[in-house]
């Protein structure tokens, strides 16, 4: 039931609600639709005497927003070869950051969320999916990483380079996040990416007061990565440039069984890469781990080739470690995963 409006020194008034209050219980009862508030009040109506009735309410909180000397924001994103860099302007009146680890976002903070390929999941983050946060306490800023690859531990992220700064009533956040922490994006091959940014906002260093989202309810109502915001991105100059990204199918090795992964490769002018392969065993870390290698071509539109390994070895757990690298040497993609190898 919501208020559409107050009367005047009316006891609603006099109680505290306001205009687009919903109320959902009065006097201990639940209060669904109109016909059971009038049930409830009726029955109240034919009590001899005043009554003081309690009632339970949801405010949306747009009546604590102050305009935009209490919360507003500029943000930018650029990308190179290596890295994604992000720079916000938030202006706030208040900065209060009293929290660590995962629920940093409950304080004055920056939430990204990356969906790198479009996969469009219209629930969490799926396989391929990122969510990184920026954030400033006590003069010190950090970098906390909520979602990442198979591989990517929730925790801090000592790769971004960051730098926020206070001045007066505004926070300068600067970020540049290597591509790598991003994997598998990769704008050269796939030049969209969903991206959705939420700033934060909190006065008492308690709870989130307020927030700015970019989509709202993209990362704040759930993970939708289906609802984020299609960014594209400009081509690299580099035209020799080698773009690759790993998927990894199957994981565990048994009889006769493979660990499959999809290497995803191109170039404007580059014909040839090389994957080069190490499975060394997490049980016996002294023993010489086993090496493989093998050349593809490379063509200038998006290809993507499944490769399955195989081994002798003996069963345990392992590490695969997959490395792509251009004619010169230079890595230009790595991701690794245990794998346990069994009878």
């Amino acid at each position: 039931m919501v208020v559409t409006g107050v009367k005047p020194d009316s006891p609603a008034a006099k109680a505290g609600l306001r205009e687009g209050d919903v109320i959902s219980h009065m006097g201990g009862r639940m209060t669904r639709w109109g016909f059971e508030m009038w049930r409830l009040i009726d029955g109240w109506m034919k009590q001899a005497g005043p009554r003081t009735i309690g009632v339970r309410l949801k405010r949306s909180g747009l009546d604590r927003f102050k305009g935009p000397g209490d919360l507003s924001a500029r943000i930018a994103f650029v990308v190179d070869d290596d890295s994604l860099y992000f720079a916000a302007q938030v202006t706030d009146d208040v900065h209060a950051q009293m929290m660590d680890g995962w629920g940093v976002w409950r304080n004055d903070s920056v939430q990204i969320g990356f969906d790198p390929v479009l996969d469009r999941t219209a629930y969490g983050y799926g396989e391929n999916g990122h969510e990184i946060g920026l954030v400033l306490k006590d003069g010190k800023p950090t970098a906390w990483r909520w979602a990442g690859r198979r591989g990517q531990p929730v925790g801090l992220v000592d790769d971004v380079k960051l730098a926020v700064k206070r001045e007066g009533d505004q926070t300068l956040y600067e970020a540049a996040i290597p591509l790598s922490e991003l994997t598998p994006l990769s704008p050269d091959m796939w030049p969209h990416a969903g991206i959705d940014v939420v700033i934060n906002d909190s006065d008492d260093g308690i709870d989130r007061k307020a927030r700015l989202e970019l989509r709202v309810g993209a990362m704040t109502r759930g993970k939708h990565p289906d609802q984020f915001a299609d960014f594209e991105f400009a081509p690299s100059a580099d035209k020799s440039k080698v773009s690759a990204a790993l998927f990894w199918d199957r994981r565990s090795l048994g009889p006769g069984g493979r660990a499959t992964l999809i290497v995803a490769v191109r170039s404007p002018a580059t014909t040839r890469a090389r994957i080069l392969a190490r499975l060394r065993s997490l049980d016996e870390p002294e023993a010489a781990p086993a090496n493989a290698e093998i050349e593809i071509p490379v063509t200038a539109e998006p290809t993507e080739w499944r490769l399955s390994a195989s081994t002798g070895s003996q069963p345990g757990r392992y590490r695969l470690d997959v490395v792509v690298v251009d004619p010169e040497g230079a890595v230009v993609v790595r991701d690794g995963l245990p794998i346990y190898i069994y009878r």
